[in-house]
């Protein structure tokens, strides 16, 4: 009898673990698409636009020892500040800064990246900038090649 309750006991804890598991990562996966779903709920009134005047940056061939900078320019082309809620970037080598501060109807902000290699040949990197613009997203990209 004991193993029979071992064995039902064991069952319950690995059902447990993985349900806890499953609703961990669903909340981590749909909070970025919470986000970009709250930006779209957004009125159009509430909305501004955005220029890119250079969606890709070319790094050029560098050594794997170094790190190097691209720099976007976005324009806000709207009529209300344009308001960068988040960036993420496609890997960990990549980094992204961006203004915090809204950027006023007309004006021109700077968006720096830094791509630190960890891999030898070519690459092409991604930045999602999420915005008060619809659609939320704006992807920026990266590439280059290390020698």
């Amino acid at each position: 009898m004991p193993g029979i309750f071992k064995k039902v006991f064991m069952k319950r804890i690995f059902f447990f673990a993985i349900a806890a598991l499953l609703i961990i990562t669903g909340g981590v996966f749909s909070w970025k698409t919470l986000r970009i779903k709250e930006n779209e709920s957004i009125t159009r009134r509430e909305t501004t636009s955005v220029e890119v005047l250079n969606e890709r940056v070319h790094l050029g061939t560098f050594n794997i020892s170094e790190a190097k900078e691209g720099v976007f320019e976005i324009r806000n082309s709207g009529e209300i500040p344009l308001i960068i809620l988040d960036a993420t970037t496609s890997c960990n080598c990549t980094t992204v800064e961006w203004p915090r501060k809204p950027v006023n109807p007309g004006d021109t902000a700077r968006v720096r990246v830094t791509y630190t290699p960890n891999d030898r040949g070519r690459f092409s990197k991604t930045i999602d900038l999420y915005c008060n613009t619809l659609p939320a997203l704006v992807t920026l990209r990266v590439d280059g090649y290390i020698e």
